[in-house]
């Protein structure tokens, strides 16, 4: 849902932009751009250092600049009376000024591969743990987190409380890596719309001069500089769909429009014709998918979160309750759905190290994880094994639910 806003918010944003560009400016549309910019800020943390670029942009994109300067100012206030509140409330809450920790903390996980950040413990020196999950058992890695922090699962509910102290391990190898894996993500998106892509390198090589495209397309910046710096900014991070479809669809947008508006050695009906073809497969393929989707969903029916929940009320677990799993355990809608709190976990990558070690030692491990209050451990990792071992299947989800003696 964060996303659909900030796509919503992204679209206002721009074309506020094309506005003050059309209309050199207007002190009510830097109020309304600051408007927007807040509210994209308080959907995603992301936007914080964006609204920057966007204000800063629409007045360079206003002209006379000593007169739009006191436009940018009500713009710049307008956006900090709706962000101030919340950058208190966080600052207060961290005894320290933070605008939100979300991108300083992707990007520590990303460029020095953290390998499971839900129970991190200053791993390959990337800082002291203020207060960490804590660490109950080794082999298999047994971790509680029960307080302070609510939430079904409160690794994921306040990943800065429990990452607090992680510091940034600067590493070439690991920028390099993720730049990589950005590159090879965005590939795929034009791989996936090549539609487009041809088209624009059609019209690109029928302009007649090229150095009046990059004319026009310097004149329009302001449309696809902000869009461009922020894909590059998740470029660093992680790039997925959700995130840069906004941003990719205005640049797409922006530079068919200076091709259409240039020198073509054709017809413009023809290069319009051509904008309706790629679109036209675009719609196609758009149709394609939904048909497929709605096929899917009628064929696979079930809910298995929901099922899941069923389950363990019939075993006696009740909304309120503790329960612990063993792998996959953040994928775990189940708990918000049976309304329990997962205070424990093996993590993913240990359910071998449990399942392999002697009866008497897994009762110790149980033990252990009883002692934390949880009435069942859950988990989607079951050999046939342990098919005796008191395991109860939890419909035909493929998850079992072991009741713990206390």
């Amino acid at each position: 849902m964060p996303d659909l806003w900030v796509a919503a918010l992204t679209y206002l944003a721009a074309g506020l932009l094309l506005r003050i560009y059309s209309n050199g400016g207007g002190p009510l549309r830097f109020v309304a751009l600051g408007l927007v910019l807040g509210c994209a800020y308080l959907a995603k943390t992301f936007y914080f250092p964006m609204s920057f670029v966007f204000l800063l942009t629409a007045w360079l994109a206003a002209g006379n600049h000593k007169k739009t300067l006191k436009q940018l100012a009500f713009g710049f206030l307008v956006f900090f009376l709706l962000a101030g509140p919340w950058v208190a409330g966080l600052s207060h809450a961290k005894h320290r000024f933070t605008f939100g920790d979300v991108g300083k903390l992707a990007l520590i996980i990303r460029i020095d591969q953290i390998p499971q950040a839900f129970v991190w413990q200053g791993e390959g020196g990337t800082g002291t743990p203020v207060h960490p999950v804590r660490r109950l058992w080794s082999k298999p890695d047994l971790f509680e987190f029960g307080t302070p922090i609510a939430g079904s699962y409160p690794p994921a509910f306040d990943q800065t409380y429990w990452m607090e102290g992680a510091e940034l391990r600067f590493s070439w190898k690991g920028v390099l890596l993720v730049t990589r894996q950005s590159a090879g993500t965005f590939y795929q998106f034009f791989a996936d719309q090549s539609e487009y892509l041809t088209g624009l390198l059609l019209l690109f090589f029928l302009v007649r001069g090229q150095f009046g495209l990059f004319a026009f397309l310097g004149k329009y910046s302001f449309l696809w500089a902000p869009p461009l710096i922020a894909c590059l900014s998740y470029t660093l991070i992680l790039v997925e769909g959700r995130y840069v479809a906004p941003f990719l669809l205005i640049l797409w947008t922006t530079a068919f429009f200076c091709l259409l508006n240039s020198s073509l050695r054709i017809p413009r009906t023809v290069a319009v014709g051509l904008l309706f073809a790629m679109l036209s497969v675009t719609g196609l393929r758009v149709a394609k998918s939904a048909v497929s989707d709605s096929f899917a969903s009628f064929a696979h029916s079930q809910n298995a979160d929901f099922e899941i929940a069923e389950a363990l009320r019939n075993l006696g677990i009740q909304p309120g309750d503790k329960v612990a799993g063993l792998s996959r355990v953040a994928e775990a809608h189940w708990a918000r759905l049976a309304g329990v709190k997962i205070v424990a976990e093996i993590p993913l990558g240990n359910e071998l190290s449990f399942w392999t070690l002697p009866p008497d030692r897994q009762r110790e491990v149980l033990e252990t994880v009883a002692g934390t209050g949880a009435k069942a451990i859950v988990t989607n990792s079951f050999p046939s094994s342990a098919i005796n071992a008191g395991w109860t299947p939890l419909g035909e989800t493929g998850y079992y639910a072991l009741v713990l003696r206390h």
